[in-house]
């Protein structure tokens, strides 16, 4: 797989970099930089693939949060999705917005 941070060539080619600075081989939402602004790419590149890293962490939390909530409404225990979340019994309280009083003693015992 290509490393367009490190590979100048590739990068320029996947953003469509122009050494001219010819702004009609860039895409209207991908910036085009000068031959002297190859560290301003990189930097923007980084920057695209944090923002893309933390859209796919927050739609997996999502996905967690709503899985649990699934497990808890069909009777889970507590304790077991703790182990399997490796979150605490708390946390998963919290992030569920669920109240340990509408939970059975059954369901947060450990076995």
């Amino acid at each position: 797989m290509t490393d367009l941070l490190h590979d100048p060539a590739s990068a320029d080619h996947a953003v469509g970099y122009s050494s001219s600075c010819d702004q009609a081989l860039a895409p209207a939402s991908v910036p085009s930089f000068c031959a002297a602004d190859v560290r301003a790419r990189e930097v923007w590149l980084a920057a695209a693939a944090l923002e893309g890293a933390d859209f796919q962490r927050d739609q997996a939390q999502r996905l967690l949060v709503d899985c649990l909530q699934a497990a808890l409404t069909s009777g889970s225990r507590l304790q077991d999705l703790a182990e399997a979340s490796g979150l605490t019994p708390v946390e998963i309280l919290a992030v569920t917005g669920s109240s340990a009083m509408l939970l059975s003693p059954e369901q947060t015992r450990r076995s």
